[in-house]
Order: C-alpha cells, then structure tokens, then sequence
C-alpha cells in the first residue's frame, strides 16, 4: 500500500486528526493536515502530482506531538508491522482543536493570498515617482 492511501484510508476513519506516518527515518504527513503541521512548526510543504506532503525526521516526534498536545490537536502515529501499518499512538482531546486550525488556516491563507496580491501589485509601481509618498502612507497606517 502506498503512503497516501494509508493516509487516505485512516484518514477517512478519523477525519479530525491528523496522520503521521513513520516512513523509514521520517515521519509524513499529507493533505490539509501538512498545512496545521506548517503552520505551527514552520516545517516545509512540498507538493508531488498534485499531492501536499511534508516530513521531518523521527528524532523531531516528540517536539512535534509536544506542540500537538498543548495545542489540543487530535494525532495518529502509524507504523509499518508485518507489511501492513497500524496505528501504534492514538491520542485524542476532549473538544479537540484540530477543526479549528482547519478554519484558522483557511483565514489565514486567503488573507495571505491578498496581502501577495497587494505585494505583487507595490512592486510592479516601485519605479513609479509616487512610490514614495505611497510606501510613505503604509508604513505611517502600520
């Protein structure tokens, strides 16, 4: 079985936590939950056919699950035994936040979608002679 549909499959068992997988030295994570997992480690979304995946080693398991129980984030831990995986951690909260990273992260991703766009749109004036009173009334407003 491949990675994403074990993810998949014990992903559609518990749509409210998130699934890391032990892959050899690395844990992976996959989908919407690498966008949590970002988030709040700052690790690195990597994207292969169309498929979001991020890893990190296993010496960094207890960092990451430290930040997940202080967060209150529902996580799964699988691990390959005979061929097959199987959860070998499984801890859940009572009221659980991993719905609303779910909806802080949608938030924050349009909000950064706007703020590339407005980027975007300053640098393509920055030769401009008003740039400067314009980048003058930004900064004065932040």
């Amino acid at each position: 079985m491949k990675l994403i549909d074990c993810y998949n499959y014990y992903k559609d068992k518990y749509p409210n936590y998130i699934v890391f997988i032990k892959s050899g030295n690395f844990y992976d994570v996959f989908g919407e939950d690498t966008k949590i997992i970002s988030y709040l480690l700052n690790y690195r979304i990597n994207e292969f056919n169309g498929i979001k995946k991020l890893g990190f080693p296993v010496n960094s398991l207890f960092k990451v699950t430290r930040v997940m129980e202080q967060q209150k984030i529902n996580y799964l831990l699988l691990e390959k035994e005979d061929e097959e995986y199987d959860v070998s951690t499984k801890k859940r909260f009572v009221n659980g936040n991993y719905l609303n990273y779910v909806e802080k992260l949608e938030q924050f991703n349009a909000y950064s979608m706007r703020i590339e766009k407005i980027y975007r749109e300053l640098k393509s004036r920055i030769l401009d002679e008003n740039f400067e009173k314009l980048i003058t009334k930004i900064e004065n407003i932040l």
